[in-house]
C-alpha cells in the first residue's frame, strides 16, 4: 500500500505507481508548494524487513522525478520515521529508471518513506513517477530488478517484438525462478515491460 502526505488524484491516482504500466503516472499536489514541508511517499511493506531496493521510473516527460531522495523507516504508520543512510542520489535525472543498491536498514521495519529532497522540476515541491516499486532485499530480488531495468530500457521506450520479449522473459524466468515478480503487460504500439508485485 502506498500513500503520500499530499495526495492529488487529478494528476493520476495513486495506484498508477504499481500498475505496471509506463504511460501513467501519479504526482503529489504541485499547489502545495509552500509549507516547506517535502513531499514523500509512504509504503506499507505488509511485513517487517532488514533490507531492501527500489526500482522508480519517471513519467514519460520527466518532470518532477526525485533526483535526490532520502529513505525514512518506522515500525507504526503514525511513529516516529528516521532517515537511513542521509540523502542519496537517483539517477532520474538522465535515466528513465532507478534501481538502487541494496539498502540495509540497520534494523526490521514495516513502513517506509521515500522523501523527495530535489526533483527534476525544481520550481514545485510535488514528487511525480510513473512507477515506484519496494522489492525484498535478496540476490533473486537483485536480478530481478536488473532484468525490470533492462526491459524498461530496452523494451518500453523503443518498439520490441513478441519474440524480443519472450527471449526476455524467459531468461529471466532461467534466473530467478524463486523470485515470483513477473508479469508481462502489452503496451500500445507493440512495446512490452517487465514490473514487480509489492510485498505478500
Amino acid at each position: 500500500q502506498i500513500t503520500t502526505n499530499h495526495p492529488y488524484e487529478d494528476e493520476g491516482a495513486i495506484s498508477n505507481l504499481l500498475d505496471g504500466d509506463g504511460t501513467s503516472y501519479n504526482v503529489t499536489n504541485w499547489t502545495h508548494n509552500t509549507d516547506g514541508e517535502y513531499h514523500y511517499y509512504q509504503v506499507d511493506l505488509g511485513k517487517d524487513v532488514e533490507s531492501l531496493y527500489l526500482y522508480m521510473q519517471r513519467r514519460a516527460d520527466g518532470k518532477n522525478a526525485p533526483t535526490k531522495y532520502e529513505l525514512q523507516v518506522c515500525t507504526t504508520p503514525g511513529g516516529q520515521f528516521v532517515t537511513v543512510g542521509g540523502e542519496r542520489e537517483t539517477t532520474l535525472a538522465d535515466s528513465n529508471v532507478y534501481a538502487s543498491d541494496k539498502i540495509e536498514l540497520d534494523g526490521s521495519y514495516r513502513y517506509i518513506r521515500i522523501v523527495a529532497k530535489e526533483r527534476t522540476t525544481t520550481n514545485y515541491m510535488c514528487m511525480g513517477l510513473s512507477e515506484l516499486y519496494v522489492l525484498p532485499g535478496t540476490t533473486a530480488i537483485k536480478d530481478a530488478i536488473d532484468y525490470i531495468a533492462m526491459a524498461t530500457t530496452d523494451l518500453v521506450y523503443t518498439k520490441a517484438t513478441a519474440k524480443e520479449y519472450t527471449r526476455l522473459v524467459e531468461k529471466y524466468n532461467s534466473q530467478c525462478p524463486d523470485a515470483r515478480l513477473l508479469s508481462g503487460v502489452p503496451l500500445p504500439g507493440n512495446k512490452y515491460r517487465i514490473y514487480a508485485d509489492a510485498f505478500d
